[in-house]
């Protein structure tokens, strides 16, 4: 997202550590005690671009190059927890945490807060259509080395990421913050870098749970979707630890997601050369392109890839498409004339198996945490899910959204659709296909969630647990996370039981 940073003349200090210094805010207990800093490094010194391009002894085609196969296997293991090891300036480090005030407005707290989640968002129906901003600028990029398995890839970039999961957990004084990795970030300040990859993958997210105590739905969740068949990112969990230098300390079990990008759209879509956009902002709700000024279309629909190219036309006819007048005129020719644009059976499909899965954080909520691909085989826009470690929250998210907040003027993909008769017995469909499939089968679904907390257990409150209670954990303590997991299975036996009721 384009943000506008807010520039200041006096960088504000407060909370962190000295401002010149490489030092991180000291860490202090959930009782308010101060521990140990996370770093004693030098003071910065500015950092010296390398302009070869010779490979590093590490780089392999399988490990690091860019014609290598996605290896799914290796990144997202089903029966292991991979561990990261990530590597960066003292300065650095400084840097991101001096930046996360900036960009969140808010002084790093001196005493570390409850990082309780409370209730679930979005779960009593639609509202006014919130653009999703939560911050005044996009995160500063700083470069980390990143090593894994014995290998270690250098010069990856490293920003902090999310807009309320951020923002909660700086509020609350963590440090285990969520982030994102671009492995050829700054190939072009380090040229040996270019088109690194990482087993295939050039982008990965890390949530850090900040928003979900059982660790689990950002997991479980997309792998629903996609074994439904919507084109949703591959996911599971790594063990992160951060040397800023003073040696590695553990900042617990994050959720890892493949990024929307070249692997994703390969997979799912057979192609990749289409625009990739990520919507987020005035117009992301998928307004009327009329009523906003071409430069706030144009930055709501924030482009991932081609970015030189100056053309939105695939989206804004899309968005044309839904507003034509024939909606009323002649129902038929709208419904022809939007599927021709737009994936509208695959919207279809996401839409009835996200209301089933009570997530609320999505569109019809927030106006963010999806993208869209132009399919270049089909010539429409398909809509990929993002950012599901909310979903399985709302026990009682009505999937035939009668609430009178959905309107057309907040959520007009929604209510248009809904309002359609055609389409919303095609949406009906598939949410009795979703509850009939084995993805959402109660016995394999509690199944699989047996599974994963034997597998996560170990990593947030067992043998090697988090620092629960510190800056390094959004739990404080073991019963927290006890009763996510608790809360969990609670919500999944209340949707196989209330969803069916509802539809029928």
């Amino acid at each position: 997202m384009k943000w506008h940073r807010l520039f200041a003349l006096v960088v504000v200090c407060a909370g962190l550590a000295a401002c010149g210094g490489g030092g991180s805010p000291p860490i202090t207990t959930a009782g308010g005690n101060t521990a140990k800093p996370v770093s004693t490094a030098a003071p910065c010194v500015p950092r010296v671009a390398n302009a070869s391009s010779a490979r590093y002894p590490d780089w392999s085609t399988a490990t690091h190059g860019k014609s290598a196969t996605a290896n799914a296997s290796k990144v997202f293991p089903t029966t292991q927890i991979p561990r990261l090891d990530l590597s960066m300036a003292g300065c650095d480090w400084q840097s991101v945490l001096t930046d996360a005030a900036l960009v969140t407005g808010q002084t790093f707290p001196s005493v570390r807060q409850s990082v309780s989640v409370g209730g679930p968002f979005g779960c009593t129906g639609g509202s006014a259509a919130g653009d999703g901003e939560f911050l005044n600028g996009t995160p500063v990029w700083v470069p980390v080395n990143v090593t894994f398995e014995g290998n270690t890839w250098q010069h990856v970039g490293l920003r902090l990421k999310g807009g309320s999961s951020l923002v909660r957990s700086w509020n609350a004084g963590l440090l285990k913050l969520p982030f994102r990795l671009d492995f050829d970030r700054f190939e072009k300040e380090y040229p040996a870098v270019k088109d690194q990859r990482f087993y295939g993958y050039s982008k990965l997210s890390f949530t850090n749970n900040a928003m979900d105590d059982s660790f689990l739905r950002e997991k479980i969740s997309t792998d629903l979707l996609r074994e439904f068949g919507v084109p949703a990112a591959l996911a599971g969990w790594a063990r992160v630890y951060l040397d800023v230098g003073d040696g590695p300390r553990y900042m617990g079990l994050f959720a890892m997601t493949e990024m929307p990008s070249k692997t994703l759209l390969e997979r799912e879509f057979g192609n990749s050369s289409g625009n990739l956009y990520k919507p987020q902002g005035a117009g992301a709700n998928w307004a009327a392109v009329s009523s906003n000024p071409v430069a706030v279309f144009q930055q709501s629909f924030e482009k991932e890839n081609n970015a030189s190219a100056q053309d939105w036309s695939d989206v804004s006819a899309a968005v044309d498409a839904l507003h034509s007048p024939d909606r009323l005129t002649d129902p038929e020719a709208w419904r022809a004339g939007l599927a021709t644009r737009f994936n509208m059976d695959g919207f279809l499909q996401w839409m009835a198996a996200n209301a089933v899965l009570g997530n609320g954080d999505s569109y019809g909520f927030i106006a963010h945490n999806y993208y869209l691909y132009a399919d270049t085989a089909s010539g429409k826009l398909n809509w990929i899910p993002w950012d599901l470690d909310l979903a399985l929250t709302c026990p009682n998210l009505d999937p035939r959204y009668p609430a009178p907040a959905y309107t057309a003027s907040a959520w007009p993909l929604l209510r248009y659709v809904l309002d359609d008769p055609v389409f919303r017995a095609q949406y009906l469909q598939h949410a009795a296909n979703f509850l009939a499939s084995p993805q959402f089968d109660t016995a394999l679904l509690t199944a699989r969630v047996n599974q994963a907390v034997a597998l996560v257990t170990p990593f947030v409150t067992g043998a090697q647990a988090e620092a629960l209670g510190s800056r390094y954990s959004t739990l404080d303590s073991a019963a927290q996370f006890d009763l996510g997991v608790a809360q969990l299975r609670s919500v999944i036996a209340q949707r196989s039981s209330v969803v069916p009721a509802m539809l029928n």
